[in-house]
């Protein structure tokens, strides 16, 4: 899809919903309807914006308001490239961003004006096809720029419209950072393509998370499991009231175990539809949109993609229930990584709609997906191939863990051994000996983590990924002082 077909689309969403609300923002209690919105972006477009030419790579700073939309849909219609970054990380995303050699150019507001810091934007080999950059988290490996086309844009949005069954007359509630994939485009993208409206908080309070639902009516909002965790902990049984509005809760972006899934729904009484994505197959891949969640399943995948696993040698696994590495085809797959080294590909491979994740899981008879971790998840202790991710999911059915993590570290006897990190439920009180203790009937030995740290917050890098190196850090300190 070119620019130009695919600003005409803009255009007519725009058009055709001309009076109706896009966007609410809390946070400066404005409305915008969507004429308006055309207006103001082809303002932007034709004025501040002349100074960059198509194909200039700019970074574009975001956060959760109706100024940082504007800045992305101007942006879009100049056919200049933005790389999508979060405002308040703004310094660190700067010099990843330099050290790819992509630009310095910076367009933000300032002083409620759109302003440019306009230098130098090294050569680039970017299609004229694509529409934005956003950097991978970096979580298993060096962090790359990946390429987002206008077709991928448009074909996932509407994939996803149809798997959620949301239209025009359903409010949307975006609480998630609109810089990555999974607040942009099921919050603010997939409102805008249905002519829908989206009400945007910026810096969310998970105590006023039910109030907003109720005030503004909510149909749908996409959360993840640390808010999950969040509101369950604020769980009050005797005020809790199911708000009318809200239809159903989604959640991506990390793995969800089944017990936390269940305890949500049990309490809230709202179907929690738990879906699996990567940015680089642009957004959501799978969604489990049942009543409730089938079983740990992340669910099947939505209409424009095909998912089969593969074994270690390459082959197709036809059977159900055959573990294997979790392959995705289909047009929402990026345009690719913008690299200047081949040796850095190493998800995309035969050509650009087929994806290898890195991921492995399997399909029951019906066809419902289970991820079962990261391939880099698979470790040798001792004479045992064991998978941490599928030891975590165990961990979580004792009563007392809010979250968990499990790493592996190097040990000179076992090759590789396993430690825990834990967050305990309130009031909730077990040290490492108990939980040891408590897993020896659950387990058996070689699954079991030989060290416990208790600590009070898992911490998370900005895509919200476990930061493994901050925890690694954090027992290797615990061990010095042992010495």
């Amino acid at each position: 899809m070119e620019h130009s077909e695919f600003i005409g689309e803009i255009e007519k969403i725009c058009l055709q919903n001309a009076e109706s609300i896009f966007i609410e923002d809390i946070t400066m209690n404005k409305q915008i309807r969507y004429l308006e919105f055309w207006e103001v972006i082809n303002n932007y477009k034709n004025t501040v914006l002349k100074k960059l030419c198509r194909q200039d790579i700019v970074l574009v700073p975001l956060k959760n308001d109706i100024e940082s939309v504007f800045l992305l849909f101007s942006a879009f219609l100049a056919g200049v490239k933005p790389v999508l970054v979060k405002k308040e990380a703004f310094h660190r995303e700067f010099k990843k961003n330099s050290a790819y050699m992509l630009t310095s150019n910076i367009i933000s507001f300032e002083n409620n004006a759109l302003t440019i810091k306009k230098s130098k934007t090294y050569s680039s080999t970017i299609p004229s096809q694509v529409a934005y950059l956003v950097f991978t988290s970096g979580s298993t490996g060096v962090p790359k720029a990946i390429q987002i086309s206008y077709e991928n844009l448009i074909v996932e949005t509407r994939s996803m419209l149809r798997a959620y069954k949301l239209e025009k007359h359903d409010t949307h509630l975006c609480i998630l950072p609109i810089n990555h994939a999974s607040g942009l485009y099921r919050n603010v993208l997939m409102a805008f393509f249905s002519g829908a409206k989206t009400v945007l908080v910026n810096n969310f309070n998970v105590k006023k998370f039910w109030d907003f639902i109720d005030k503004f009516s909510i149909n749908f909002v996409q959360i993840n499991p640390t808010i999950i965790s969040s509101l369950l902990r604020e769980y009050d049984a005797e005020n809790y009231i199911k708000p009318k509005s809200i239809k159903f809760i989604g959640s991506a972006s990390a793995p969800h175990s089944e017990h936390l899934v269940r305890e949500f729904e049990s309490k809230f009484k709202i179907p929690l539809l738990v879906g699996y994505g990567m940015t680089e197959a642009t957004c959501g891949i799978t969604l489990n949109n049942g009543s409730f969640c089938q079983n740990g399943s992340v669910g099947k995948p939505i209409d424009i993609y095909e998912i089969n696993m593969f074994d270690e040698e390459d082959r197709l696994i036809r059977e159900p229930f055959q573990q294997g590495e979790v392959v995705v085809k289909g047009p929402g797959i990026m345009a690719g990584y913008l690299t200047t080294d081949d040796s850095e590909i190493d998800y995309i491979r035969h050509d650009y709609n087929i994806l290898y994740t890195g991921d492995l899981g399997y399909k029951d008879d019906d066809g419902f997906i289970y991820i079962a971790g990261r391939k880099d998840d698979i470790i040798k202790r001792g004479g045992y191939r064991l998978n941490i991710s599928e030891i975590e999911k165990e961990i979580y059915f004792l009563d007392f863990i809010n979250e968990c993590v499990i790493l592996a570290v190097p040990n000179q006897w076992l090759g590789s051994d396993i430690i825990g990190f834990v967050v305990l439920k309130e009031n909730s009180k077990i040290n490492s000996r108990g939980i040891i203790s408590k897993l020896k009937s659950i387990l058996p030995p070689e699954k079991i983590p030989s060290e416990f740290l208790i600590i009070d917050k898992i911490p998370k890098n900005n895509s919200n990924k476990v930061n493994k190196d901050e925890l690694i850090n954090l027992y290797n300190m615990k061990k010095q002082k042992r010495v």
